[in-house]
């Protein structure tokens, strides 16, 4: 490595720093604001590592293919720390922007109407929540949600994303120790006990529950490329999204201490107001799985490692025909 590229790599490393520093100090800020104004909401926001059912000790559990369960977490910088679990299994939903988008709507609708503006921090994980798909909703939101006035959503920097939500899985996974899980619902149940101040909110979601992003995105989203000077925008780099009910551009900037620049993402020529679309359900039956998935399944049930009082949920599930 050269004198030169050392220095660049060095250059590279101190702005890594510069950036963490920076979305760090926006976080506190942020919290400490949510608690002098009660109008300011802001929280952290993540999907938990996957879970599986059943869950057990069993040895004969361990080479077998399990269904896979989502939690996706919100946690309120305030006191009293009001904390949020959205569950859901593979067969109801995948985890990709159409769920996230679709969990972070609920909540936002949830809010109360003292509730004006809200800033919302996560990682960078362009499938789940730096996308454009969930751009699209939290546009949606501000517009559909009288109270509402401004969402932010702001982005960690890449290897320091640890957030108050993680404490939640920390929890969570404590709480599940020496407990067998085989359904769901067990699920639902270990994640109300495992804070006992002021228990986690505890949400559990089917089907019918998730809606469209993607085709929302596709309905109102013409414009993702340029914004207002005519600057290509670099989505992977954007830090800060903000979305306002007085205006129909999207704000955004790369560094916490930036100006903001706008994205007309509605496209010349169209009204600045938003018609907004019927939000379409994401899913009109519940998903399939694999037939490896199924058999091993079935195998858990006939052996009784899964007791018989769990055994119709896992035998209804569909198997998907692409396979055959």
């Amino acid at each position: 490595m050269t004198a030169a590229d050392k220095e660049g790599y060095k250059s590279q490393i101190e702005e890594h720093w510069e950036r963490h520093k920076e979305a760090q100090t926006a976080k506190d800020n942020d919290k400490q604001r949510s608690v002098d104004d009660k109008t300011f909401k802001s929280v952290s926001f993540d999907l938990q590592s996957v879970l599986q059912v059943p869950s057990s000790d069993a040895s004969l559990m361990y080479y077998k293919r399990k269904l896979c369960c989502y939690n996706f977490t919100i946690y309120e910088q305030a006191q009293p720390h009001d904390a949020h679990c959205y569950l859901w299994s593979e067969v109801d939903g995948r985890r990709g922007s159409n769920e996230i988008g679709s969990c972070l709507l609920q909540y936002l609708q949830s809010l109360p109407k003292s509730a004006e503006q809200i800033s919302m921090f996560s990682d960078t994980c362009g499938g789940q929540n730096r996308n454009q798909n969930i751009m699209a909703m939290l546009s949606y939101a501000v517009h559909s949600i009288d109270h509402l006035t401004t969402i932010e959503q702001k982005f960690l920097e890449k290897g320091h994303s640890y957030m108050e939500c993680d404490s939640m899985h920390s929890a969570i996974d404590y709480a599940r120790k020496n407990t067998s899980v085989f359904s769901v619902s067990s699920w639902k149940s270990i994640f109300e006990i495992a804070r006992r101040k002021n228990p986690y909110k505890v949400h559990q979601l089917n089907h019918t529950q998730f809606r469209d992003c993607k085709a929302l995105c596709d309905s109102i989203v013409r414009n993702r490329t340029k914004d207002e000077n005519g600057d290509t925008v670099n989505w992977m780099k954007i830090k800060v999204l903000r979305f306002e009910k007085n205006n129909h551009n999207v704000q955004y900037k790369y560094r916490y201490g930036d100006d903001f620049k706008s994205i007309n993402i509605f496209g010349k020529g169209r009204p600045p107001v938003i018609n907004l679309p019927e939000f379409d359900n994401c899913y009109k039956s519940r998903l399939a799985i694999s037939h490896a998935k199924k058999t091993d399944l079935l195998s858990l049930c006939k052996s009784g490692i899964i007791p018989k009082e769990h055994q119709d949920f896992f035998q209804e599930f569909a198997v998907d025909k692409k396979e055959h």
